[in-house]
């Protein structure tokens, strides 16, 4: 708690123009940065309790989640450049203390934010049956990873209001929960996970539920902490009626595509990497794969504020 107060000390110093020494610089960086790197670690570590949980059941089921969490990672990216378009735009009005306007850009990215989700969602339905055989999977594991990439598309809306939110509350000088956040996703997933595969025998399908409830379970909180309770975004102190900005959406696509092309190249290079894990056998040799991805996520995250 102590730490929070002092990084929040030197985001109002930003705020108000004060002069920070190289430590309090340096601070403030360590602050920034280790929300973001939990949050990488969390979304990985996700996985690797999916797969870990899951090849209890025997190397088809970890082929099953391995085959297709490539294309998993890939979306979850798009939707975390899309919240880091207005999440920017949040940051600098807050810095310009322009608190009105940031709250206002905060309603925009939950509009275009969960239609883009949603869209996402459906195109995820659509093509969840075909998949796992585009990727080079077999018939062994190709049903399994079709109703894992299902059950994630489905929940993808939940994905974006988790990223959304936390994005919100750092730009808004909150580290804390964010971080905290970030472990609790991590919890309620070996837990619902040990209920949905262990208890209720559902195998990889127990795995995707497990997944989609720790987000459902922690993104609503999340967001009602970032709209409702933090005292810069809170959406219910605005009294005027809400009004479309448009250049508030362009000003978010210039910032989110770049990010999204760059996640789209590395999750291609990754996924020619990954094509060789569509049988069981082959899951052992690609591990090592998923490791690096998770390594590289996680220096970016740490990178992205120096």
């Amino acid at each position: 708690m102590l730490y929070s107060k002092k990084t929040d000390y030197l985001m109002e110093s930003i705020r108000l123009g004060r002069e920070m020494d190289r430590r309090e610089k340096l601070n403030l960086i360590v602050g920034l940065s280790i929300p973001s790197m939990l949050a990488q670690i969390s979304t990985v570590m996700m996985f690797f309790i999916d797969a870990s949980m899951v090849g209890h059941l025997g190397a088809e089921a970890s082929a099953s989640i391995g085959l297709i969490e490539s294309t998993t990672w890939l979306i979850g990216s798009l939707l975390s450049a899309a919240a880091t378009g207005f999440s920017v735009q949040v940051a600098h009005f807050i810095g310009a203390n322009d608190f009105a306007n940031a709250r206002q850009v905060f309603r925009h990215a939950l509009i275009c934010g969960v239609a883009f989700s949603i869209f996402v969602s459906l195109l995820c339905v659509g093509i969840h049956a075909y998949l796992p055989y585009w990727l080079g999977g077999g018939a062994d594991i190709a049903t399994n990873s079709s109703r894992y990439f299902l059950i994630y598309g489905l929940v993808l809306p939940f994905v974006f209001l988790y990223h959304i939110s936390e994005m919100m509350l750092k730009s808004a000088g909150n580290m804390h929960m964010p971080s905290v956040m970030a472990v609790l996703i991590c919890i309620c997933d070996v837990i619902f996970n040990y209920l949905f595969i262990y208890i209720l025998k559902l195998g990889v399908v127990g795995a995707a539920l497990g997944t989609a409830m720790a987000y459902v379970c922690i993104s609503l909180p999340n967001l009602y902490l970032a709209g409702f309770k933090n005292k810069i975004l809170n959406l219910r102190q605005d009294h005027v009626r809400f009004r479309w900005v448009r250049s508030y959406v362009h000003n978010a696509c210039k910032i989110s595509i770049p990010i999204a092309i760059q996640n789209i190249l590395m999750s291609g290079g990754a996924d020619s990497e990954y094509h060789d894990c569509g049988t069981s056998w082959q899951y052992s040799h690609c591990f090592p794969f998923f490791c690096y991805y998770g390594r590289e996520s996680l220096l970016y995250a740490g990178l992205w504020y120096w």
